[in-house]
């Protein structure tokens, strides 16, 4: 399922699950008609607390399903992510890891990852994160947050407790 998108990226899901699906186990496409906006959103780039839970949702719903199926993996990806390596996916199941995100290249001070975290869940910057985030540090590193585009080993026991709604 997608959410809140004003462009076309519905239709080029679309295309590509026409090109691929049959690669894969299972897809599940759900299509939905999306808000075109939330009551409580300042714009269309504004993150607005029901956005959050709606999305929040539609996470929960597909992994209740993969498990419901029994998948060995989840893939979660925004759709402004781009993986323009073929072999990312085949990369990261190698990995063995239970959660698992590549790096997403990024032009600004941003990425898809934090290597550190306050007691309070936000972000803190440390030493590691820009010699990482630049590739002068590389290698599968541990840690505490990743975001945007991520696999989850659903065969792992430690993954059976994950969960994105309802909040913690």
């Amino acid at each position: 399922a997608t959410d809140h998108n004003s462009d076309n990226t519905t239709a080029m899901l679309q295309e590509w699950l026409g090109a691929v699906g049959k690669d894969y186990h299972s897809v599940a496409w759900k299509v939905q008609e999306e808000p075109s906006s939330y009551p409580d959103e300042l714009g269309p780039k504004h993150w607005s607390d029901k956005r959050y839970e709606n999305v929040m949702k539609l996470k929960q719903e597909a992994l209740t399903y993969a498990r419901e199926q029994q998948a060995d993996y989840i893939l979660f990806m925004d759709t402004d992510s781009i993986l323009t390596n073929n072999q990312t996916l085949k990369f990261l199941m190698a990995q063995n890891k239970s959660v698992v995100a590549p790096m997403l290249d990024s032009q600004t001070f941003y990425s898809n990852f934090w290597c550190g975290i306050t007691p309070q869940g936000y972000y803190r910057r440390t030493a590691d994160y820009f010699p990482t985030k630049n590739r002068q540090r590389v290698g599968c590193f541990r840690v505490p947050m990743v975001y945007a585009t991520f696999l989850i080993d659903l065969r792992k026991e430690e993954t059976s407790q994950l969960a994105f709604y309802p909040p913690h």
